[in-house]
């Protein structure tokens, strides 16, 4: 999605980027955000520097091709790392990043030795006292020490590093996510909450923060919101089967029967082995509060299906099987299958399961299927 001006423009201001932190290592990001980046928002570069960067790289090119004959150790270093960048900087566009501190790990080698080998001969050359120069040298590798002590701080953890992250640059949503990912993870849901809405604000189509809300408002209990993410991700992406399938089960939740039947059928044709959606379109068609809903028949096909994927592990599916068969009438069927659901979730410790299914199997005992109550 990035025009190739714009890559063009982003590899020469990459170039310079590069060389600046070489010389002065600060602000130091894992995702630095592309100016030409969708959400439009990164700040992009002026003219005058991209004329400036542009300029420089010209400069010091010629100056080395102009002393390659007395001192080859420029052209080398310089146009090694103008060679070994062209991988990665950005004219074939990987990611959303604009530059990366890690594809410098190669490249920078050859500044590095250009730099050496011109040390070494203007020392020899102005006789610099020795001592006064292993001291300076020394200091500035201490100094390098000190600044790497204090970047690998931020790495301690995610939250730490997006934060940082989040410090250094602007309209970065990615680093918002990340944050957002992090805090999950610590149990601090509202604050996750707030990352992703503000990776939302600066990028309305980013498609895993809409489905990380989802999962949030579904675990929550807010039906209507985790619906209404997961529909947003599939307007970004009609392939995305994982939110397909929570949008059908959310929509079971609201109520919203025949909606989520479509989706599960949606759900399998795409992924007719997805023993989720075949399990729980079966206790739909079998146990829905609106009589036109219910077909015993598939529902039964579809839950021996899942259970044969599952290899008759699962209490909660053999019990959905047992649902089946009572809705098809077939209650001798319906109580054995209900009875082995309740042996398999007794030795997994699932009590509550156990306990669900105990009370299912007396209405099978009894020849009456059980439906949900009306919504």
């Amino acid at each position: 999605s990035i025009s190739l001006p714009d890559r063009i423009a982003n590899t020469i201001m990459s170039y310079a980027k590069y060389l600046g932190k070489f010389f002065w290592p600060t602000a130091l990001a894992v995702v630095y955000p592309h100016p030409s980046a969708p959400y439009a928002l990164a700040e992009r570069w002026a003219g005058w520097q991209l004329g400036l960067a542009a300029l420089v790289l010209l400069a010091v090119s010629i100056l080395c091709l102009r002393q390659v004959a007395r001192r080859p150790y420029l052209a080398v270093g310089w146009f090694w790392f103008l060679g070994t960048l062209i991988p990665v900087i950005g004219l074939v566009q990987v990611g959303e990043q604009a530059l990366a501190d890690r594809y410098t790990y190669i490249p920078l080698v050859g500044p590095v030795v250009a730099l050496v080998w011109l040390g070494a001969e203007l020392a020899a050359r102005f006789r610099w006292n020795r001592p006064l120069l292993g001291g300076f040298f020394a200091l500035l590798v201490g100094l390098l020490a000190a600044i790497t002590s204090r970047q690998l701080h931020f790495w301690k953890d995610t939250v730490s590093l997006f934060q940082h992250n989040l410090a250094v640059t602007s309209a970065n949503p990615s680093a918002h996510f990340a944050l957002g990912v992090g805090l999950e993870r610590e149990d601090k849901i509202a604050a996750a909450l707030a990352e992703y809405q503000k990776a939302l604000a600066l990028h309305p189509q980013y498609q895993k923060a809409h489905y990380n809300l989802g999962q949030i408002f579904r675990k929550q209990g807010q039906w209507s919101a985790a619906a209404a993410s997961y529909q947003a991700v599939l307007e970004i992406n009609p392939n995305d089967v994982s939110s397909r399938l929570n949008l059908a089960s959310v929509l079971n939740r609201l109520g919203q029967d025949a909606e989520a039947v479509q989706q599960f059928d949606e759900v399998l044709r795409r992924d007719p082995n997805s023993f989720e959606a075949l399990n729980n379109l079966a206790w739909i068609l079998a146990t829905a509060s609106e009589p036109k809903i219910r077909d015993g028949a598939r529902a039964i096909a579809l839950a021996e299906k899942s259970c044969a994927l599952t290899e008759d592990r699962l209490s909660v599916f053999v019990g959905t099987l047992a649902a089946a068969y009572a809705e098809a009438g077939r209650f001798a069927e319906a109580v054995s299958t209900a009875q082995r659901a309740i042996e398999l979730a007794t030795a997994a410790g699932q009590t509550q399961v156990a306990a669900r299914n105990a009370e299912l199997l007396e209405l099978y005992r009894a020849g009456k299927p059980y439906h949900e109550p009306a919504k």
